[in-house]
């Protein structure tokens, strides 16, 4: 009897363990009469071949009905099981057994074989099968005489019943002839048909397959497997080997036999025979399994040769004093590969700041020999703070030739520079924006312009930010920028001898991340458009991380010395260096709290009416006055109440941001009289009946009346949330809040009311 044919199976299964008998009716073919169809089985004759009932006589046994299959190609039996006490995905295995015989009495020229199936009614599809093939024929013999061939054949048909497209499928047994002949000679017969469920004993379970990693030389590996069966031991008749590198592997040996419940393994060697590269080979393994009696396994091994360790993988200076001189790193690189030299090509830093450089590699390395690859660290004199690059280095490694290394140094802070700068939004709270296609933050201009890649951002879009930040994506190259002397009129860059920058910076890790971050620095000359100085600094990445610890922002502080004859106004600019996927979301950094101080002959501006009048282009000539009550835009509003006020002195349709509103604010569904201005920031109201605040040199004054006699009535507030009337922007300037005011007694409106707000040059 040939071994059983299992359809694809790849692993072990969970199966039902206890056997069970499956319900067949009429398996003994007592229930028709003689000549007649069977009945409760589906029949197919084909060819014009027969199936029927043959009864005592003529060949067959006297006692009992049998049923008789002529030679015919395609004539079939079967019969479905109980939905009750089977379907497609309820066991994987089946014993089925049978008598058999041959109708001898006439001529009965050559075998004949059965394929005997376990068929899924559902799709009409062969799920297991065996052949079973009827002894040889013998000659013919009298009429009357008969000879019963074989009783209780038995086949066991084994298939993967964990397939989720099986779940609820009809499955029934199956008994097709296999023959080529066009004839009623030879005629064979079945009788007394069983069939029990139960699970698979023996089972081949392969367990985790090896990594295989050598350095060119002899590598030996095993491959562990186990009998999952119950009751029979598991019997592994050979282990072959195949596929395009079998060559290179060598089977040594095999556990066999191993006992239910008990472990093996397949042991191998390997000794590649060309170098570097990847070996591709399969292992066949044949057993007594009964769900998968020959099992092909693919597996592929890496050899490593030449191969290179690195002593770090962090090239670090750590912390420095001012002005330290030349400084040098070292990286040890090891071949530890078996035979070939490895070949540094090159080292080079993405950076082009120069406060890092490599000063020399190595010449070819012999297996298990090192060779040394030196970055030396020599910041500019009075450079001080955070430092970073990456350093890639080359390699003819058989795998991972390109290495990429961050690069850190810090030097020591000395004094803090004098002068203070002012930065236009710094902290970015100006531009609210929650979305990656959101416009450049205000007051900084973008390299990229109607496309992702600049943006304000803030939770929970990035969660654990406590305030709005810029965000920098990973286009390489990308960048903000501001020009100083928007809010430091006069600012050139020949009055800076150092510029001190300040800033909090953190990587963008809640999604995911792509490696190091390489940001840059630069003051910006924007007549000439060229650099002045520049630094680079490096935001690593620490991986994606979860929960409170995600896109923590930590402070750094940068001091670039400055020299330049240029009289052209300068810009601050921030640009992501690296990594460089366009658009790519896997790298964002974040920067926020921007602050700028330097130190040479720049004076600012002594107060702050004088330093927002330059901002907003009152330069002193003719329709640009910049006294505290010019007027230049001729719109009845001094300059002074457009600086106190948020408004632009040079368009007459700006004329403060002040509005009257009626709204409930104390939850009694009752209006009460209202005003919204917008002020200078920072500026903390108190006092009664008039609330009044100074700030940036301005007095503020919020005053009440009933009747327009006087001023005296009491005012409250401001309110905790400011009420924004419709006509004024939902956000104010940058350098300004909203601050909302309440007429006391106004609840319900019951009479006159009115509020104003006055702003003097304070005391």
């Amino acid at each position: 009897m040939k071994a059983c044919l299992v359809s694809a199976i790849a692993s072990a299964l969970s199966l039902i363990a206890s056997a069970a008998p499956i319900t067949l009716l009429n398996p003994d073919f007592q229930g028709s009469g003689n000549g007649s169809n069977p009945a409760d089985w589906t029949t197919v004759e084909g060819a014009a071949g027969h199936i029927y009932i043959y009864a005592s006589g003529g060949g067959i046994p006297a006692s009992t009905n049998v049923l008789a299959f002529h030679a015919r190609p395609g004539n079939s039996i079967q019969q479905g099981f109980l939905t009750s006490e089977a379907t497609a995905d309820s066991f994987g295995t089946y014993t089925v057994s049978f008598d058999s015989g041959w109708r001898n009495n006439t001529a009965a020229p050559n075998d004949l074989s059965l394929e005997v199936a376990l068929v899924n009614l559902t799709d009409d599809t062969v799920l297991a099968s065996d052949t079973y093939t009827f002894p040889p024929d013998t000659p013919s013999n009298a009429f009357d005489s008969y000879r019963v061939i074989e009783v209780g054949n038995r086949l066991t048909l084994s298939y993967d019943n964990t397939d989720l497209g099986l779940v609820g499928d009809e499955i029934g047994i199956r008994f097709t002839t296999v023959t080529t002949q066009d004839t009623f000679n030879p005629t064979a017969w079945i009788d007394n048909i069983t069939v029990d469920s139960g699970a698979p004993d023996p089972v081949l379970t392969v367990g985790t397959l090896p990594v295989i990693v050598s350095d060119g030389s002899t590598t030996t590996f095993s491959i562990p497997f186990t009998n999952d069966g119950a009751t029979q031991d598991l019997l592994l008749s050979d282990v072959t080997l195949d596929g395009p590198d079998a060559v290179d592997f060598t089977v040594t040996g095999f556990s066999t036999p191993v006992t239910p419940g008990g472990s093996g393994s397949i042991d191998l060697s390997f000794t590649p025979t060309i170098g570097g590269g990847i070996y591709s080979f399969d292992v066949i393994i044949d057993s007594n399994s009964t769900l998968n009696p020959t099992r092909t396994l693919s597996l592929s091994a890496e050899v490593r040769d030449p191969a290179a360790d690195f002593s770090t993988d962090t090239v670090d200076f750590g912390s420095l004093g001012v002005d330290p001189g030349p400084t040098t790193a070292t990286v040890t690189v090891t071949n530890t590969g078996a035979s070939e030299d490895l070949t540094i090509f090159s080292a080079t830093l993405l950076g082009s700041a120069g406060d890092f450089t490599v000063s020399s590699i190595p010449g070819p390395i012999a297996p298990g020999t090192s060779g040394d690859v030196e970055v030396t660290f020599d910041p500019a004199t009075g450079a001080t703070g955070r430092f970073g690059d990456l350093l890639v280095i080359e390699t003819d490694a058989a795998f991972n030739p390109s290495l990429t290394l961050p690069v850190t140094a810090t030097v020591t802070a000395g004094a803090a520079l004098p002068t203070p700068l002012t930065v236009i939004n710094g902290d970015f709270d100006a531009n609210p924006y929650t979305s990656a296609a959101s416009t450049t933050p205000d007051g900084w201009t973008s390299s990229i312009v109607g496309s992702p890649g600049n943006y304000g951002q803030t939770d929970p879009a990035t969660p654990n930010l406590t305030s709005i930040a810029a965000h920098f994506q990973a286009r390489g190259g990308n960048y903000i920028q501001q020009d100083l002397s928007t809010g430091n009129g006069g600012l050139s860059a020949d009055q800076i001898t150092a510029i001190e920058v300040g800033l909090d910076q953190g990587y963008r890790n809640d999604a995911t991340t792509n490696g190091d971050i390489l940001m840059r620095l630069s003051l910006w000359d924007l007549v000439a458009d060229t650099e002045i100085v520049a630094r680079e600094f490096l935001i690593l990445d620490e991986g994606v991380v979860a929960g409170a610890a995600a896109n923590q922002l930590d402070t750094a502080s940068f001091v670039l010395p400055v020299s330049s004859t240029s009289t052209s106004p300068v810009a601050l600019r921030i640009a992501h260096i690296h990594p460089g996927a366009a658009a790519s979301f896997t790298a964002t950094a974040i920067i926020d709290n921007v602050t700028l101080a330097l130190s040479g002959s720049y004076v600012p501006s002594d107060t702050p009416f004088e330093t927002w009048a330059l901002a907003n282009g009152l330069d002193g000539t003719p329709g640009k006055e910049d006294g505290p009550t010019d007027d230049p835009d001729a719109d009845g509003v001094s300059n002074l109440d457009e600086f106190a006020f948020g408004s632009d002195p040079l368009d007459a349709a700006s004329r403060g941001l002040v509005a009257l509103a009626t709204a409930d604010t104390d939850a009694d569904t009752e209006p009460e009289l209202l005003l919204t201005l917008a002020v200078r920031s920072g500026a903390t109201f108190a006092g009664s009946p008039t609330p009044s605040a100074t700030v940036d040199g301005l007095l503020y004054e919020v005053e009440g009346s009933l009747d327009l006699s006087d001023f005296t009535a009491t005012v409250e507030g401001p309110l905790a949330s400011p009420v924004i009337p419709t006509g004024l922007p939902a956000t104010p300037p940058t350098g300004y809040e909203y601050q909302t005011f309440r007429l006391a007694g106004s609840n319900g409106l019951p009479s006159r009311g009115f509020l104003r707000a006055r702003a003097t040059e304070a005391p």
